[in-house]
């Protein structure tokens, strides 16, 4: 939900809007359409006590969510490599930022499930440094952009020297 608030904020709509997936009754993978991410209540501009409680219902109404959010994450990225393989192709994940926390497991999931993937974490400068961050928001600027430019570029042509 974090980057949603950014998301929120940045957008000048105080609202953000995407479609999303969950899991389903059985387990699998069920789309979701695009809708407002925060409630819109009465006042939300005027006051910030409905704003905070906007904020609050949203905490609380997404929470069941958080709790399988590596499942879903994990089901979506296998959909995406067998999309990806029936057309001859091969996935490669590029991760950019990622907590220690979830690397070890996102980490062993791809390569127990074969997915291709390219650590670009240890190269992102400290995040909370502004002399890394857009000003005025929490988006990486052009420093860490190349950071994660240069690291993929590398991986591209280190396997395309492979297939020529």
């Amino acid at each position: 939900p974090d980057w949603h608030f950014e998301l929120a904020r940045a957008s000048g709509m105080l609202n953000s809007f995407m479609p999303y997936v969950d899991l389903g009754k059985h387990g699998e993978l069920i789309e979701l359409p695009s809708h407002p991410f925060f409630p819109e209540w009465p006042l939300r501009t005027k006051l910030s006590i409905v704003a905070l409680a906007e904020r609050t219902y949203m905490v609380a109404s997404s929470w069941s969510r958080a709790s399988h959010a590596q499942e879903v994450t994990e089901q979506l990225i296998r959909k995406m490599n067998e999309v990806v393989r029936s057309s001859d192709a091969k996935l490669l994940v590029a991760v950019l930022s990622m907590s220690p926390k979830s690397r070890e497991s996102y980490y062993s999931f791809f390569k127990n499930n074969s997915i291709d993937f390219k650590d670009c974490v240890h190269l992102h400068p400290d995040a909370q440094n502004p002399l890394f961050t857009i000003p005025e928001d929490t988006h990486p600027n052009g420093v860490v952009n190349t950071f994660w430019a240069e690291c993929l570029e590398k991986e591209i042509k280190r396997r395309t020297e492979y297939t020529s």
